[in-house]
């Protein structure tokens, strides 16, 4: 090795030794107390946030179970009051539809015919009629002219009575007509929803001339419609009639015995 090329390896291995120097030098400024001492409070304040975050998920989490019990509870009160106020209108639905009853009356869906024989009796030669009209009742009693008025009772869906209803048409019609002539007259009022009936004195009078038996056990029939009714109805009158001797030659219609 020459000259020249010892004197470049000896200023390589200075230079070398300046920079081990330097770094020796630079290691030495560090304050590595300091430094760890930093990253300690670095540690303990990341700690810190971590235990921060923490208590917020916590808390959060609180919140939310809390806000779900609190959305169960509103959805059970909700449902509550739609109950209540379900059962509230269905109770005022009712009442109305009771008032309603009252200040409109319901359509009359069927009806019932009743025979009422008219009050007040005289003379002792009706008393047969009387005691077949007391038999029945204890409170019904002859006219002398033997009158009787059916009277017809109109019943709603529920059972309950109800107006004459609009429209209404009946038909009186006595069991005897067939084949005739009948013993009873019957007159229909204007509106048909009742009927007076009398004896025929002619046809009874010619019954009992001829020794015939006066007729016993006859009944109304009723029959008819009115607006709304889906088809006609027929009821037979109650009680059935028999036809008596009254006063004077005459014959009255009296409840009929068993």
């Amino acid at each position: 090795m020459g000259w020249e090329q010892d004197q470049q390896l000896q200023r390589l291995l200075t230079l070398i030794l300046q920079k081990q120097q330097q770094t020796l030098n630079a290691v030495e400024q560090i304050n590595i107390s300091g430094l760890q001492a930093s990253i300690s409070k670095l540690a303990s304040s990341v700690a810190a946030v971590q235990l921060d975050i923490d208590n917020k998920i916590n808390q959060l989490q609180s919140v939310q179970a809390a806000t779900a019990q609190d959305v169960i509870t509103i959805g059970q009160g909700v449902a509550l009051l739609v109950t209540t106020q379900t059962n509230d209108f269905t109770s005022l639905q009712t009442q109305l539809n009771q008032i309603l009853k009252v200040l409109i009356p319901p359509p009359a869906v069927s009806f019932i015919a009743t025979i009422t024989l008219d009050p007040t009796i005289q003379g002792e030669d009706n008393i047969m009629a009387t005691k077949r009209a007391l038999s029945a009742t204890g409170d019904i009693v002859v006219n002398d002219d033997g009158t009787f008025t059916v009277n017809n009772t109109f019943k709603d869906g529920d059972g309950f009575n109800t107006a004459n209803p609009a429209g209404l048409a009946l038909t009186y019609t006595s069991s005897d007509a067939t084949p005739g002539p009948s013993i009873f007259t019957l007159t229909p009022s204007p509106d048909t929803s009742s009927c007076a009936g009398v004896v025929n004195q002619t046809t009874a009078q010619a019954i009992a001339a001829s020794g015939g038996t006066l007729p016993t056990g006859l009944t109304i029939t009723v029959a008819g419609t009115w607006t709304g009714l889906p088809s006609p109805l027929s009821q037979v009158a109650n009680p059935p009639l028999d036809v008596a001797p009254g006063t004077a030659n005459t014959f009255v219609a009296a409840v009929s015995e068993p």
